[in-house]
């Protein structure tokens, strides 16, 4: 479908509405509009969109922590529950094995 420069500047605009809501990404809004997405994200470079809104709402809930440092990880056992058992494993060899086991153990 051919659109006229009005009509894409009112699909841009209604995207940014939406996105500044959160009720909606840049993607999403074309995708259920009918348009590719290459053709909206070239009308939104051309209408003067930044995408920062998008960004913003899909990166809201991350957090950068940084690299860890070597005395920052420790092993630490953890607890497996299978049928009312806890079976405390240390290492990775440990649980290989335990899995072994179960999957021996429920073949039989």
């Amino acid at each position: 479908m051919k659109y006229s420069r009005v009509e894409k500047q009112e699909h841009v605009e209604r995207a940014k509405a939406r996105v500044e809501k959160k009720e909606d990404s840049f993607a999403s809004y074309a995708k259920r509009s009918g348009i590719s997405r290459s053709a909206f994200y070239k009308w939104l470079r051309e209408y003067g969109s930044t995408h920062t809104s998008e960004r913003q709402a899909s990166d809201g809930g991350m957090v950068n922590l940084g690299k860890p440092r070597a005395s920052a990880v420790e092993k630490q056992p953890f607890i497996v529950e299978y049928y009312g058992s806890k079976i405390e494993v240390s290492s990775t060899n440990d649980l290989v094995a335990l899995l072994k086991g179960i999957r021996k153990a429920s073949s039989t």
